[in-house]
């Protein structure tokens, strides 16, 4: 009996063969490996950043805007800049039409030289009326003087008259006409006395009406002076309103907005150009839980978005003493009705440094959204 050994198949004994394990791909297990590592990389970059920065997207680029106005009102007759445009400060920027302006300061001037010539005349009558007292104060002198001796001589004519009297009484002593020639001289000093008297008051009468004329100048000098004063004040007031016909760049920088055309009616105080100083810092608005530990010059890092190829560093100049809201035009009033408490935001300044100033120039505008980095710790 031949018994022959043969292979047992699987098929034959029915038994169920385990299936061969897959082998895991090396690529695989190393693009998760690099993953796995990336998101712990950046969980601990996160946590790093959210503990030692302060970020917010609520920034803006911000800087002067000056709204240039007139300060005459009248037509526009020329306008020399339009939007867009750099100007200097002191750039005429319009014309308003100036004829009528000339006038007036034509007016003034004329006023200021008739005020003038009234001042002169014044003084030269001032002058004149000086002499006139002083001539009349030397006439008072010489009439008094001229009194005094004629009372001297009339002094003497008297005691010579009663020495000649009494003689002529004395039995004859003196001759009668001695007493006659005596009483003739005295008679002719006391009427030359009398003459001098009327002399002298006519002198002394002289005398006042030189100081009352005096007085009568020195009131119409003031008057006039005065006059003159407000005359140059009109003249100056004249002048300068023919030089604002010419309406002025306030700073330098860029016009922003052109309100006005040829031909129109400007009127004084209404805004015809918006002109943008060149000067910029960022306004970044942060929650009020964000200033913990904010402070004055710590060193910020920001992102612009219309540059988002330049990275520029900065610094914390100033942080507002109030909420944003407290400066609205309508402030919060939480004492009445609901309350829903919202969270604050603060107005923060940012300086930029001088270097990323001047590197990019015009390329920072008024407006443009920042992102803001400020490390606290």
């Amino acid at each position: 009996m031949n018994d022959s050994s043969s292979p047992t198949s699987p098929a034959a004994t029915g038994a169920k063969v385990a299936p061969k394990g897959k082998k895991r791909s090396p690529l695989r297990t190393i693009a998760i490996s690099v993953v796995l590592v990336g998101l712990v990389a950046w969980g601990i970059h996160f946590a790093y950043h959210q503990y030692h920065y302060e970020e917010t997207d609520d920034a803006y680029i911000t800087g002067h805007i000056h709204a240039i106005s007139p300060e005459v009102s009248g037509p526009v007759v020329e306008v020399l800049v339009d939007e867009n445009e750099r100007v200097e400060q002191g750039q005429v920027l319009l014309r308003i039409d100036p004829r009528r302006f000339q006038i007036a300061y034509d007016q003034a001037q004329a006023g200021v030289r008739e005020a003038e010539a009234q001042v002169a005349q014044n003084s030269a009558e001032r002058v004149e009326a000086q002499a006139q007292l002083k001539q009349a104060q030397a006439e008072v002198k010489r009439a008094e003087a001229n009194l005094q001796e004629i009372a001297s001589r009339r002094d003497l004519a008297e005691v010579e008259f009663n020495r000649s009297e009494q003689l002529f009484q004395n039995n004859g002593a003196g001759p009668k006409a001695d007493v006659d020639s005596a009483k003739s001289t005295l008679a002719s000093v006391r009427a030359s006395y009398g003459a001098s008297e009327s002399q002298l008051a006519v002198a002394r009468a002289n005398v006042s009406a030189a100081q009352a004329r005096m007085k009568v100048i020195a009131g119409q000098a003031e008057e006039a002076a005065a006059h003159l004063a407000s005359a140059r004040v009109e003249l100056k007031e004249a002048r300068q309103d023919l030089e604002r016909t010419e309406v002025k760049a306030s700073a330098s920088g860029r016009i922003g907005r052109r309100n006005i055309e040829v031909g129109e009616w400007v009127a004084a105080g209404q805004s015809v150009y918006a002109l943008a100083e060149p000067e910029t810092w960022v306004e970044a608005n942060f929650k009020e839980t964000q200033l913990t530990h904010m402070e004055v010059g710590q060193r910020v890092s920001l992102s612009v978005d219309a540059l988002p190829d330049e990275a520029l560093v900065g610094h914390i100049e100033s942080i507002s003493p109030a909420s944003g809201a407290q400066f609205a035009l309508l402030p919060p009033d939480n004492a009445t009705g609901n309350f829903n408490k919202v969270v604050q935001r603060v107005p923060v300044r940012i300086a930029l440094e001088p270097e990323a100033l001047q590197a990019l120039g015009d390329r920072l505008r008024h407006g443009y959204s920042v992102v803001v980095d400020v490390r606290v710790r």
